[in-house]
């Protein structure tokens, strides 16, 4: 009898290391129980993956909620245990589902719908390309986290503004969510890649004069391609303009609003019905339409994606030219380039519109300030003196081309580095005491408002313009 019960012992051992060293299971206590109970980590991942499937395959608002209130409220030891197991042995399929690692620093609001993460958002492998959204479906990275830049938090499950159900592509403005399932695609305007690919697109719809939309519908431009092209004209500096001989307006509205120049232009069209409408390009001194096809973001590379400006401008290069022989006068001379009726064809977003406008459009290249301080050359009353110049230019060629409406804008205030509120008083001078507004219907200072700088522009020329 006292063999058998040391055999048994020893069976009771043997039987303990075998599951100290066996990885699919392990003792542990549980809360709220006192003795030990066995746990099957196959089990464990079986249900983890039960879990996220059914995290996928939900489509409502509040099984969502449910998932991510869950996922919070996990104590990450049985999601980390679980992961490593995975990872380790690389039995099961990795679920589409994005657990937070404990061992990251988190932020978890009071509002469980939102989860920040203080790790800076990665950059998806599908920057600049527009992939089908049933190619893109994504798991986890090595560590566990799925980077979403969208605010940096996660969101409600939307369905984006610029779906396209007949293609199934996803037109957003980040990474986002999909009720069903989840995507991640960094799309054409956000990214340098994809600005050079719209680009491109843009100069292949000049040259062919016409476009395809996504319901089959072919879009012909040419004629009118052409027409702006050979009726553009570049004023030179000491040019005089008849302005003086065009009739007052009863009234004139002026507006600072926070929208994009060709926004601004078809919003004028279509509320007020004025034909005649000129918007204000803020031109590169050297190169015609700016670094729009190497995929550069300021107010002159959007508008020449968006439109036909490159053309007239190409076929008028006389301001640039001599700006390329004068290439450290940074005050830049006073020429003009008119592009009548320029054809539009693009939103805000870049996408192609079946409804496409015409609208004219003047390029003048506002003082480099930025550059003169840096060469030590500056003088603030000159470049004062040079930008009210320039501006009163601006306003008498729209006037003597019968315009009634103008759109402007912060001109010179980006990377040329003018103050936006010297800029603003010298419009207000122009259009006020010097009674330039009396010839227009409605002027417009489009200002996007899409950072520090832009912001600050904005609100520097409502200041200027709501004091009077």
């Amino acid at each position: 009898m006292h063999f058998i019960t040391i055999l048994s012992h020893f069976f009771d051992l043997i039987t303990k290391i075998l599951d100290f060293f066996n990885p699919f299971s392990y003792s542990r206590k549980k809360k709220g129980h006192t003795g030990k109970s066995r746990v099957n980590l196959n089990d464990e991942i079986a249900k983890s993956d039960n879990f996220f499937a059914r995290r996928k395959d939900s489509s409502s608002d509040s099984d969502f909620h449910d998932c991510i209130n869950l996922t919070i409220c996990e104590t990450g030891e049985k999601t980390s245990k679980v992961k490593k197991t995975r990872d380790r042995f690389n039995k099961k399929q990795e679920c589409n589902s994005h657990p937070v690692n404990s061992t990251k620093q988190t932020n978890y609001s009071s509002d469980k719908r939102s989860l920040s993460i203080r790790n800076p958002p990665r950059q998806s492998k599908y920057q600049g390309d527009i992939q089908p959204a049933n190619q893109i479906r994504t798991s986890r990275h090595e560590d566990g986290i799925d980077y979403r830049r969208n605010n940096d938090c996660y969101s409600p499950p939307i369905y984006h503004d610029y779906y396209s159900p007949q293609n199934g592509y996803r037109f957003n403005n980040g990474w986002s969510f999909h009720p069903s399932y989840h995507y991640r695609t960094l799309i054409y305007p956000y990214t340098e890649e994809g600005r050079k690919k719209i680009a491109q697109e843009t100069m292949k719809i000049i040259k062919e004069g016409g476009y395809t939309l996504q319901n089959g519908k072919y879009i012909d431009i040419s004629s009118k391609i052409q027409d702006s092209k050979y009726h553009t004209r570049t004023y030179r500096p000491y040019h005089q303009f008849s302005h003086t001989n065009q009739p007052f307006m009863h009234y004139c509205t002026i507006e600072v609003t926070n929208e994009s120049t060709f926004t601004a232009a078809l919003r004028v069209k279509q509320t007020y019905g004025i034909r005649e409408t000129c918007v204000l390009n803020f031109a590169s001194a050297n190169k015609p339409g700016g670094g729009f096809l190497n995929g550069r973001q300021a107010q002159e590379e959007d508008l020449a994606r968006q439109s036909s400006l490159s053309s007239s401008l190409t076929y008028n290069t006389k301001m640039y030219d001599y700006h390329n022989r004068h290439l450290h006068d940074y005050y830049y001379a006073d020429y003009l380039i008119y592009s009548t009726n320029v054809v539009i064809f693009r939103d805000d977003e870049e996408q192609l519109i079946d409804n496409p406008y015409r609208v004219s459009i003047i390029s003048a290249v506002a003082v480099n300030k930025k550059k003169l301080i840096e060469s030590g050359n500056i003088d603030d009353e000159k470049v004062n003196q040079t930008m009210e110049n320039r501006c009163r230019k601006i306003l008498e060629l729209c006037i003597s081309q019968n315009n009634k409406a103008i759109v402007l804008g912060a001109f010179g205030c980006g990377v040329f580095g003018n103050s936006p509120s010297d800029v603003a008083q010298i419009f207000h001078k122009l259009l006020f005491e010097e009674k330039y507004g009396k010839h227009f219907s409605y002027v417009v200072f489009a200002i996007t408002s899409k950072g520090y700088t832009t912001d600050q522009n904005l609100k520097q020329f409502q200041r200027i313009f709501n004091k009077y």
